[in-house]
Formats: structure tokens, sequence, C-alpha cells
């Protein structure tokens, strides 16, 4: 029996992800922004791999994506208009939204550095939030297949996210520990609803 070409991509991929996530929570560890054991820290790290993998070769069968470069799947994941399977076409309005999110970005920054240097009041840190969601928002949902249950979209736009509000807390010096449990309680929450809502939308 011939293998699965994408499964087997995917595994290969896996072996980078893994040792990637392992390298990042021991360094976290290190650090002391976290505390937890090697088991734990092996354990979590089989965990992001094994979802990374889950997700991923779901995806790619079902969007029909041949090409095994991340670059050519993060390119779909992001375009606008009505692709070609595999294909990935930016309209204006996809380059607007980069443009957008661009800013977002920039703005987000400068909102850092001026909280660093200045002691910027926190309270307008809700708007920044809202700004940067809005704007990443309109780059991962805009155009395509009009899919809200689509797995791999909802956990790109909430890993991305959940990584600038922990860059956040790292920046100011908060602590963030309790920001990286509650992003994994929501996350997992989230993985579980959107499942239960595609297999619905299956049938």
């Amino acid at each position: 029996m011939k293998p699965d070409p994408i499964v087997k991509q995917e595994l290969w991929r896996s072996i980078a992800v893994y040792f990637f996530s392992l390298l990042t929570i021991g360094a976290l560890n290190l650090k002391g922004y976290i505390s937890i054991g090697g088991i734990e820290t092996i354990l979590l790290a089989f965990l992001i791999t094994a979802v990374h993998f889950s997700l991923m070769v779901r995806y790619r069968k079902k969007e029909g994506l041949i090409d095994s470069s991340i670059f050519s799947i993060i390119g779909y994941i992001f375009q606008s208009g009505s692709p070609e399977k595999g294909k990935s076409r930016c309209s204006a309005s996809g380059q607007k939204s980069r443009i957008i999110l661009a800013i977002a970005i920039f703005a987000y920054i400068v909102y850092l550095d001026a909280s660093v240097k200045y002691g910027l009041d926190q309270i307008i840190w809700p708007l920044v939030l809202v700004f940067f969601g809005a704007s990443l928002s309109e780059v991962v949902f805009s155009g395509g297949k009009k899919d809200h249950a689509d797995l791999l979209k909802w956990g790109t736009f909430y890993a991305i996210t959940s990584l600038f509000i922990f860059a956040r807390y790292l920046v100011l010096g908060y602590p963030v520990l309790p920001v990286l449990k509650g992003a994994m309680i929501v996350g997992t929450v989230l993985m579980m609803f959107l499942l239960l809502m595609q297999k619905r939308s299956d049938t």
C-alpha cells in the first residue's frame, strides 16, 4: 500500500515542529517564565506537534494542496478572491487587508515601545487588541470559501493573537504563566467547539 504523500510530508515536517516546540518550551522554562518538569515539557511539545500534524493533514486534504512548501500553504490560507485549488492569488482587497495588517503591527510595536519608555496608560490596550484582531481577521477570513468552522484558519488567527498578547506580557514584565495556561485552556475549548461545528456541517 502506497503511503499518502501528504501524510508522509507532514510527518517529516512534524520532526522539525517537535524539536522547535521542545526548544521553545525549554527556553521559557529556563528563563523562569513557566515552571514545568522534563516529562511535562516532552509531553507538551508532543501535544503541540500532534495538533499541528492533524490540522495540516486535514486542511491540505480538504483543500487539495499538493505543494508541501509552508510558504505556499500560508499564502493559500491568507488568499482573497476566488482561488483555484492549490494556488494563491491576491486581489486588490487582499492587498488592502495586508496593508491594514502591516499598519496594525506597526501600531502594536509603537504601543509596546511607548509603554516601556513612557509608561503609557494601559487603558488603551483593549483598543489596540481590538484593532489588531480586526485587521488580522481581514487577512485570515476575507475572500475565498466562506467556512466559519475552518480549523486551520481559526487556529492561525488564535495562535497569532495569543503570540502578540504573550509578547506584551513579556516586554512589560508581567507574569506570563497565567496567560499561557489561559491561552491553552481557551484554545482547547475553541478547538473542540470548532470540531463539533465542522462535523455538524459535514453531515
